[in-house]
């Protein structure tokens, strides 16, 4: 177990960002190659570690679902009714996303308008990119337009260059 040095929230050893203030665990530094490294380690880790619907290749039902911003330090918790649309306020075109990355620097991070959706599955929730100019990318491997993929707990998103990490609450 480790501790959160910003708000003190105990985690598992392995996990890379704090589920209570969004906060970078492992190190004290801002380097982006450091960041990226961490994280292909966490995916890379013994599976043996990891739960037992994301060994078996079952998706995970959640009723709550919490996006970390690591470049941001946000922590966007919200219950997954029907769908959550993700992408940029377009208050003119009347484009208003439930997690709206404009604040994230979505637009310079190739963020689109109406980027992905996030919808509970018979096999689990699920993330579909909605044909993005920059596309999605979970754990580095690129969603195609249109394709439902299976989320799991820990996730590495990228919404164009936008990095998020996802987690799932009861």
């Amino acid at each position: 177990m480790n501790r959160c040095n910003a708000c003190g929230e105990t985690h598992l050893d392995g996990a890379l960002f704090c589920t209570e203030c969004g906060a970078y665990l492992l190190s004290e530094t801002d380097s982006h190659e450091t960041l990226e490294t961490a994280i292909h380690a966490k995916l890379d880790s013994d599976v043996s570690t990891r739960p037992l619907e994301y060994r078996l290749g079952f998706g995970i039902k959640a009723d709550r679902i919490v996006f970390v911003i690591p470049s941001s330090g946000r922590r966007l918790t919200l219950d997954i009714g029907d769908s959550i649309s993700i992408g940029r306020l377009d208050a003119r075109h009347g484009i208003r996303p439930e997690i709206d990355l404009t604040l994230d620097q979505g637009a310079d991070k190739g963020v689109s308008r109406e980027h992905a959706l996030v919808h509970n599955s018979e096999e689990g929730v699920v993330l579909v990119d909605l044909g993005s100019t920059n596309g999605t990318r979970i754990n580095d491997w690129q969603l195609p337009p249109e394709q439902p993929h299976l989320l799991r707990e820990g996730d590495a998103v990228r919404f164009g260059k936008l990095l998020v990490q996802i987690y799932f609450g009861a």
